[in-house]
This record gives structure tokens, sequence and C-alpha cells, in this order.
């Protein structure tokens, strides 16, 4: 069975954007207020979600278990992120 990729990179580009703002947000983000925050988070997952959906790696069909490492990789992550800061 396969899946087309649209859902697993989404989910896994919510996880690895959340973790690195998680991770780094008090070095980059330490005077920004909520809003600022919110809104950059925001921007930067729309502009991945765009880049992927323009290049049409969306499109591509790929085996389940690989969808699935996909979006645990993206759960990992965040999850290692919040653990280490």
């Amino acid at each position: 069975m396969y899946w087309k990729l649209r859902l697993p990179l989404m989910l896994a580009v919510f996880g690895i954007v959340a973790g690195l703002f998680d991770g780094l947000s008090a070095t980059l983000l330490a005077n920004a207020s909520y809003v600022a925050r919110s809104a950059s988070y925001l921007m930067i997952v729309g502009i991945i979600i765009y880049i992927l959906e323009k290049t049409g790696i969306n499109e591509k069909r790929a085996h389940v278990l690989i969808s699935v490492a996909m979006i645990l990789f993206g759960f990992i992550f965040e999850a290692f992120m919040l653990s280490a800061a």
C-alpha cells in the first residue's frame, strides 16, 4: 500500500519546526512577544508547505512504513527538543 506524501510531510514539518521553536526560542526569540513567536511559527510552516506543494514533492507516493516513519520522526524530534530545552 502506498500513500501520497502530503500528510506525512505536513505532520513531520509541524513536529520539526515546533521542536526547533521550542528548543531555540530561548536564544533566538527571547524578547519576542507571544504573538510574534506564533506568527513566525505559522509563517515558517506555511512557507515550507508552500515550497513542498510548488515543487510537487507532496504528490509523490511512498510506502506506508516510510510515511509512518516520517510522521514518527517529527513527533520524536519535537519530544527530544522539549526534553533537551
